[in-house]
């Protein structure tokens, strides 16, 4: 991961190139899905529970076509 991070600095900012290694650090150390109390404590911050991206994509761009 330093490495990675290294050379991310290269192309992007360093606060950048730092969250994007925390971000695959995360997901080689927990794996790429959601247990059931990250869903839950989504669904706390959210007001509502987690949506696929699908559907968000599709709500936001509806929202914009009526703007």
């Amino acid at each position: 991961m330093d490495a990675f991070e290294e050379e991310m600095r290269k192309k992007s900012p360093s606060w950048s190139a730092f969250d994007i290694r925390m971000m695959f650090q995360g997901y080689l150390e927990r794996g790429f899905t959601a247990g059931k109390g990250d869903v839950e404590a989504l669904t706390r911050l959210l007001g509502h529970p987690p949506r696929r991206y699908k559907d968000f994509a599709k709500e936001a761009a509806s929202a914009w076509a009526a703007a």
